[in-house]
């Protein structure tokens, strides 16, 4: 199951930046990004800001 971004951020309970953030700063693994230039996650990515609250 793959995830967009807004739903990620929904699901964790932070805000798109905050991932964005996770991202630049290397705690969250950056997402791959299809042809329609949206993000995606896995579902480990909400593990893991579930760990990183």
């Amino acid at each position: 199951m793959v995830v967009q971004i807004g739903e990620l951020a929904k699901t964790a309970g932070v805000t798109t930046n905050t991932i964005r953030y996770c991202e630049s700063v290397g705690v969250l693994d950056e997402s791959a990004c299809a042809e329609s230039r949206q993000r995606s996650y896995s579902p480990t990515a909400i593990e893991r800001l579930d760990f990183l609250k």
